[in-house]
């Protein structure tokens, strides 16, 4: 009843790899398709997150984080 999901998720998986991180997964090659161009704006085109963005979004949380880490 699962298959379907789990060959979407490894099929995910092996193409993103290859694509943006450019590792190989032989026991997933089977899974390999082309990075849609949704997918390439996701993770690295305009649409993508900025990581300077995602700092200020979660300033609050990493200076309770720090306080935490600072009292052990």
């Amino acid at each position: 009843m699962m298959e379907p999901f789990i060959n979407d998720a490894r099929s995910k998986m092996a193409s993103l790899d290859v694509a943006f991180r450019d590792a190989w997964h032989g026991n997933l090659a089977e899974y390999h398709r082309a990075v849609t161009p949704d997918e390439f704006d996701k993770f690295i085109g305009d649409a993508s997150i900025d990581f300077d963005n995602i700092l200020e979004v979660n300033r609050e949380v990493l200076k309770l984080l720090k306080q935490a880490d600072d009292y052990e």
